[in-house]
């Protein structure tokens, strides 16, 4: 359940799942700075990513996803 509270936050009291993207996916993607996928397929394993304006990058050390 996410519900929204009087001061505009997003309280959200389970587990979330990122939308699943591979690698070539991201590419066609309409995203604005700050979006966050898990790509399936990243070259150092299946992971977090997230668009910076210009690139998605990995969350761990934020190479450029490849």
């Amino acid at each position: 359940t996410i519900t929204l509270d009087p001061t505009d936050e997003i309280i959200n009291d389970a587990p979330m799942k990122l939308v699943n993207k591979t690698v070539a996916q991201l590419g066609s993607l309409v995203s604005s700075v700050g979006s966050v996928v898990f790509c399936t397929n990243e070259s150092g394993g299946a992971q977090p990513a997230f668009y910076d304006g210009a690139n998605w990058r990995r969350f761990t050390d934020r190479a450029v996803v490849s």
